[in-house]
């Protein structure tokens, strides 16, 4: 199959060793947005008004700041609060006799910030593309038997294997989705028991009774198992 800007991606995720490929695409796209968003890319006008619009969530301004570029983050912040100041004065009722249009618009500037808090331009954007590549990933496994190969060797984070399936039920005919979710569910099925039994050896290891070495991979279990259960 010939690679496009999304499968070259999805070919070098599926051929890493880790416990999710998605994850390892979801991570690469994210420190590429926190890094174009305190970059040259965020003096473009477009991507300006979408981020004024939309903001970013506490998660990523840490990131963004984490890289150290202070007067980018400093304008981005700078407009995207002057928004804020302008819908939300804009909102507020001239006096009225009754109390009742104040509360109203109290509402309205109480559902704006909820919307402001619960809105993040790179979460959008990782959401939007995160679907391409899961629709791309259901393309490849139907068409390219070298990626299929790939796919059954490797198992996923509950929420991508939720991203997986909501995609196939949506793009893949009944006898296409039937092999898919049977290589899926066997792969998920092993590695989820295997990610139990890895954590319950480290449980048990610090009982009094407890001999010999622990196995690979239970050192780091509880990681592994915040990666790939914590939604």
């Amino acid at each position: 199959m010939k690679e496009s800007i999304y499968t070259i991606p999805i070919n070098e995720a599926f051929s890493s060793d880790c416990h999710c490929p998605l994850c390892a695409i979801h991570n690469k796209l994210e420190n590429d947005l926190v890094e174009a968003s305190v970059g040259a890319a965020m003096m473009e006008p477009d991507r300006r008004i979408e981020t004024n619009e939309k903001g970013f969530c506490k998660k990523h301004i840490e990131q963004m700041s984490s890289k150290k570029q202070v007067l980018p983050l400093s304008l981005v912040l700078q407009t995207h609060i002057r928004q804020q100041i302008d819908t939300i004065f804009k909102m507020q009722s001239k006096p009225r006799m009754f109390s009742k249009g104040k509360k109203e618009t109290a509402q309205k500037i109480s559902q704006y910030i909820d919307g402001v808090k619960n809105s993040c331009y790179i979460c959008s954007t990782i959401e939007t593309q995160m679907q391409r590549y899961a629709e791309n990933i259901i393309y490849m496994w139907k068409k390219d038997e070298e990626f299929k190969n790939k796919f059954s060797k490797k198992s996923f984070c509950v929420n991508h294997f939720k991203l997986l399936l909501d995609t196939a039920v949506k793009d893949l005919n009944e006898n296409h989705f039937n092999l898919f979710f049977d290589v899926l569910m066997d792969n998920a099925r092993e590695s989820y028991e295997k990610s139990y039994n890895d954590i319950t050896e480290f449980v048990n290891s610090f009982d009094y009774r407890f001999k010999g070495e622990l196995s690979p991979g239970t050192k780091t279990a509880t990681k592994t198992v915040i990666d790939k259960f914590i939604y």
